[in-house]
This record gives structure tokens, C-alpha cells and sequence, in this order.
């Protein structure tokens, strides 16, 4: 009998196990393909410029070491350059990742741990490329994940019990993600959030569009507000359900997470992100709840409580769930349908908001309190229960009392991230939480959330574009670099690219909203285009290359991009357009390869090499060339 068996989530469980691996070998393989562009040593940020080698000496290392722990660092030391280090590092990640995909002894919470620390290892070096809040997550869930894994330890191989205790972390970490991510859409005050029309900006504005979002874009404002205000519910409301022992109350929790998940997918491209998500909302369920013809071993050897909440009361408190919903949703958002129109706006104000909140976080964190309280009693029982020796029964009870120890840890210090969303409430908690916070906090072991706490992109989204020339002074002679993926070209339609993450894609959004001065990347970026870096090249789109040899000049263009109208389908002329662009703006004037040199240098990216970094082992290199040459086919 397995710990997942016992608890009665086997089926589950394995699914979570397995889909997890899933993603860590999406993550890994994403940002493989990416590495010696973007932190090769002539790469837009190179990893020995962020330990500042180059300045310091390989004393650096050392110091690198201890400010930022990543086994890149030890790469010197058994022969291997930095960027070779975390090809290596992503390698590994690719091929534990896939062990674990296929076989099901490698899901232990020691390859875990590895996967772990293997993700952890690039995040730590990734600096500006890298601070995503899905990687955060998937650290957090990587934790999460080696913690609920079988440990496959002496006398507790198949009859340990904590499973169910350690995998309800992971449903208080997928509720801290919808209801952070709710809230913040409202508490930061953005005048769409609040009027409901952050959807006609959103499908627009957000970084790489998938095409399905340019014809949702055009939907009637009144559906997309509606949209809104279902995001809302699912996001802020509809977590409560997620600890309510209701077998329907969880099954619409996680139909509506799901649902709300793949409504995402289909219309952007955030990588694993939504995928993830998803994958958390495993946690809500139990093999009770998946329907099947064949009888389960976990309905067999799940540990049944004698007193069941009669079935009147289960199906009068759901239709009242049900119905509560419903009415506070049309009441709080002024739904009405007059004359055939659908008319919707908010009818709260922020002061009723905060009202909310002040009572909301409490309520959960007893909710949550009360369900880990149920599950940490049940963990001890099935230790008590469970028909085993005296020695084994001393050995279940003493790791189930590290693993209670463990997850009432991890559940009190994330609680600091959870009430971050009112200040009020941070004061509120045990000093000696805010103490064991503060001791991890070097670690992203436990994460703030909530993304898109204010819509940009309201007037059009910015978006920029590099150019290069030969002759300064020719207007005609500025030819513009193409990106795979990001919007450029108004006649390239979006594409679908989940679950990979072009890197260098995302920051170039983030810098359109910014000025170049506070993106010193882009500007290597731009040195690495005056000297036609190859690894740099292979970031972009290589079958558009304006220039067969490095230009003299580069000059970045601001444009602000729209969709095409829905009109343009009934116009044959400029039907293949799906974007309009205007208000051409100078982002930086014409630079060359020597004026950009000190601005580089001054930013901390040295172009002269005083260490010598490179391999010290001919077969590693060539097999690291060979590895690199066959997913480049491959990926093309």
C-alpha cells in the first residue's frame, strides 16, 4: 500500500508527479536553446560579466558563490567555461526531466531535489532574463513537488502516510496564486480593471499574441467585460471552494480553474505558466473524483471517515454555494439585460473593497488552517491505523511528525506573501513567522503573485524595432532585424509557441515600456548586432537577416502597434494585414560599435577578456557542440 493509496489521491497524485516532469522538461529544453545567446560569453548578458570576472579576477567565483549559490560557479573548477557550466546544468535538467517523464521510479524526492536544484542553479545566474514570476513558481512547485514525492527510505518505501498532508501544500500554493492574482487587479487601482474593459486592451497589448486573440480582441466590449467579471470570480472567489469537502463544491472549483487556464492558452503564449496552473488544480481533487469504469485501488484502500455529512445537507449547502454565486456576481457587477442589451459595471466602491479584503484573507487563512488541521490528524491516524509492526509504526510516526513539522513551516511563513495584498494584516502575524520568513528569504521558497496588476497598453501597445545601416545619412538605408515571434512585421500573423519562452522576445516588451537607459541589455544587444555575433543572430529571425555582414550603425525605432480591424476581411488589398502601426519615435539615435563600447563597459560587460575561461576538455566541448548542432536542426 502506497502513501498515495492511503490517502485516497493515488491516481492524482501520479498525474501531478507526472505532469510536473512535464514541465521542468519544457522549462529546461526553452531555455537550452537559448543559453549561448543569451549568456554566452558574447551573449546579450553574459554569465561571467554578472560574477564580473573580467573586473575582479576569478576570486569572483568565490564570491559569486556566496551571494548567488549556483553550481554554474563550480564549472571552473572541473574544467568547464561558465556558459559550458549551465549548458551542462539545462542538459541534465532536459534528461532527469525525461526519466522522470517515462519512468515512474525516477519520481522520488531525491530526482525531484536534483530538478530543483538544476532550475534553481539558472534562475540564480539568469538575472534579468530569468525574473519571471512562473519561474518563481515553478521553484516553489519544484519544492512543493520533492516534498510530496515518495522519499523510498528504509521502512517507509510503500506505508508512509504524510502524502495527503505534503500535497495540500500544493493546494494552498494554486489558492495563493488565483486569489493573489485577483486581487491585485483591483487593488492597484487601474481605471480597466475597475471600468471591466481590460480585456478590450489585453488580447492587444500582452507580449506575444497568439492569432486566436486578434479575433477575440474583436469581440462586443459587452463580452468581454463580462469576461471580466467572470476572471473575478474564478480568480478570487471560487478558491474558497477549493477547501470546502464537498465532492461537486471541488469538482466546478477545478472544472472553472481549468477552463478559465485554457481560455488563457489559446489566447497568449506564457509559455508553461498556464500549463502549470493547471497542473496545481490536480491538488483539488481526489481519486474519488475522477470518473472511471474500472475499479480504483485507491477506492479500495482509502481510509473512509465514519460520520459522512448527510447528502440533504451536502446538496443544500451546494445549492446555496451555487446560488450565492450567482446573485453576489449580478448584484456586485450591475448585470442587466435591457432591451437586447447586456449592460455590466462595477458597483463597489474601494472602500468596499478593502472592506472585503479585511474579512477575506482571515476567513482563508482559517479555512486553510482548519483543513491542515484535518489533514495533519488524519497523517498521525493512519500511522495508528495502518496494519503494520511496532518498529514501523515508530518509523511512520517520526517522519510524519518532520513532514507535520515541515508543511506547518512552510504554510506559516507563506502566509507573509499571502497578507501582503493589506499591509494591516502583516502586522497582525506572530513575530516568530515574519523571523522564519526573513531566514528563507534569500531562497524563493515561498512567492508573492498576481499578474497584470495594471493593463498597459491602452492607447496602443509600444513596440520597438532595431535597424541597421551602412550609411547614416541614407533614409532608404535603414533595414529592420526581425523577431521569431514578438510583433514586427504587420503582415506575420501570431503564432502558437507554448510551452517555449523566447526570452530575449519578452524583455524586448518590457524595454518598449522603459527607456534603454534602465535596459542596459539592449544595448549589448545592439553591440552584439554591430558584430554580427552568430549566437546572437540565432535569437532572432535568421531567414530575414537585413545585412550578409555586421552594419555600421544601429537606431532603435518606437512604434505604437494595433490590430487590424475586423473590417479588413472584406478588403482583399489589405487582408494579410493583422497589424497597423503609427507614431514613429526615436527610442535611440544611430549608434556605432565604438560609441556603444563605454556605455557597455560602464554597465558592468566587459568586451576585452582579461581570464581565461574556456574548456579544458576537448570531448566535452565537442560533444556540447555536437548536442547543440543536433537540437539547433532540430528546433529549425
Amino acid at each position: 500500500m502506497t502513501d498515495a493509496n492511503i490517502c485516497g489521491i493515488n491516481r492524482v497524485h501520479n498525474y501531478y508527479l507526472w505532469a510536473v516532469s512535464a514541465v521542468y522538461l519544457f522549462a529546461f529544453s526553452s531555455i537550452y536553446l537559448q543559453i549561448p545567446g543569451l549568456y554566452g560569453d558574447d551573449g546579450v548578458l553574459p554569465v561571467r560579466a554578472f560574477a564580473q570576472l573580467d573586473k575582479r579576477g576569478s576570486t569572483a567565483l568565490v564570491d559569486a558563490f556566496r551571494q548567488v549559490p549556483s553550481l554554474v560557479w563550480l564549472g571552473p573548477t572541473i574544467g568547464l567555461s561558465l556558459t559550458s557550466a549551465l549548458e551542462v546544468i539545462a542538459l541534465m535538467g532536459i534528461v532527469v526531466s525525461f526519466l522522470q517523464l517515462v519512468l515512474k521510479s525516477f519520481r522520488d524526492f531525491w530526482w525531484y531535489s536534483l530538478s530543483l536544484v538544476l532550475y534553481f542553479s539558472i534562475y540564480q545566474v539568469g538575472q534579468t532574463f530569468m525574473w519571471f514570476q512562473w519561474d518563481t513558481l515553478l521553484l516553489e512547485v519544484g519544492l512543493l513537488t520533492a516534498l510530496t514525492a515518495p522519499l523510498k527510505l528504509p521502512f517507509l518505501v510503500e506505508s508512509g502516510p504524510h502524502t495527503g498532508l505534503t500535497f495540500w501544500l500544493v493546494r494552498w500554493l494554486l489558492f495563493r496564486l488565483m486569489f493573489a492574482s485577483g486581487v491585485v487587479k483591483l487593488t492597484s487601482g487601474c481605471p480597466t480593471w475597475w471600468g471591466l474593459t481590460a480585456l478590450d486592451i489585453h488580447f492587444e497589448s500582452q507580449c506575444i499574441p497568439t492569432p486566436i486573440a486578434w479575433f477575440v480582441h474583436h469581440f462586443p466590449s459587452p463580452l468581454l467585460k463580462l469576461s471580466v467579471v467572470m476572471t473575478y470570480v474564478i480568480e478570487i472567489v471560487v478558491p474558497f471552494l477549493f477547501f470546502i469537502p464537498i465532492k461537486n463544491l471541488r469538482i466546478f472549483a477545478f472544472v472553472m480553474q481549468v477552463i478559465f487556464q485554457l481560455a488563457i492558452i489559446l489566447t497568449g503564449n506564457y509559455n508553461f505558466f498556464n500549463i502549470l496552473t493547471t497542473v496545481l488544480c490536480l491538488s483539488i481533487l481526489n481519486d474519488s473524483h475522477l470518473k472511471s469504469h474500472s475499479s480504483s485501488t485507491a477506492s479500495n484502500t482509502e481510509l473512509k471517515p465514519k460520520f459522512l455529512m448527510p447528502k440533504l445537507m451536502t446538496k443544500v449547502i451546494t445549492y446555496f454555494i451555487y446560488f450565492s454565486l450567482i446573485y453576489w456576481t449580478i448584484h456586485l457587477f450591475n448585470i442587466n439585460w435591457n432591451a437586447g442589451t447586456l449592460s455590466i459595471s462595477v458597483n463597489f466602491n474601494n472602500n468596499e473593497l478593502n472592506e472585503f479584503i479585511l474579512w477575506a484573507l482571515p476567513i482563508s487563512i482559517s479555512l486553510a488552517t482548519l483543513s491542515l488541521v484535518s489533514n495533519i490528524l488524519k497523517a498521525f491516524s493512519r500511522c495508528l491505523i495502518l496494519p503494520t509492526n511496532g518498529f514501523t509504526r515508530i518509523v511512520n510516526l517520526f517522519y510524519t511528525t518532520l513532514y507535520v513539522s515541515a508543511v506547518v513551516f512552510m504554510f506559516c511563513i507563506s502566509l507573509v506573501p499571502h497578507v501582503s495584498v493589506d499591509p494591516t494584516h502583516s502586522v497582525k502575524l506572530w513575530p516568530v513567522i515574519h523571523r522564519w520568513h526573513k531566514s528563507v528569504d534569500k531562497f524563493p521558497v515561498v512567492n508573492s503573485y498576481g499578474l497584470f496588476r495594471r493593463m498597459t497598453g491602452v492607447n496602443g501597445r509600444p513596440e520597438l524595432v532595431i535597424e541597421g545601416s551602412d550609411d547614416m545619412s541614407s533614409v532608404s538605408g535603414w533595414k529592420a532585424y526581425h523577431f521569431l515571434y514578438k510583433p514586427g512585421d504587420i503582415t506575420k500573423a501570431p503564432k502558437f509557441i507554448i510551452p517555449h519562452q523566447p526570452r530575449l522576445d519578452w524583455q524586448m516588451w518590457f524595454a518598449a515600456l522603459d527607456n534603454y537607459q534602465n535596459n542596459p541589455w539592449l544595448m549589448n544587444l545592439c553591440y552584439r548586432l554591430l558584430t554580427a555575433q552568430p549566437e546572437v543572430l540565432d535569437l532572432l529571425d535568421k531567414s530575414q537577416l537585413p545585412f550578409k555582414k555586421a552594419p555600421k550603425f544601429i537606431r532603435i525605432r518606437s512604434y505604437t502597434y494595433r490590430y487590424t480591424g475586423i473590417h479588413i476581411l472584406d478588403n482583399c488589398k489589405n487582408a494579410k494585414n493583422w497589424w497597423r502601426r503609427a507614431d514613429e519615435k526615436e527610442y535611440v539615435p544611430p549608434v556605432s560599435k565604438e560609441s556603444l563600447d563605454k556605455f557597455i563597459k560602464a554597465n558592468g560587460i566587459e568586451t576585452v577578456r582579461t581570464i581565461d575561461l574556456t574548456d579544458k576538455h576537448p570531448f566535452v566541448t565537442k560533444t556540447l557542440a555536437f548536442v547543440r548542432k543536433l537540437c539547433t536542426q532540430l528546433n529549425s
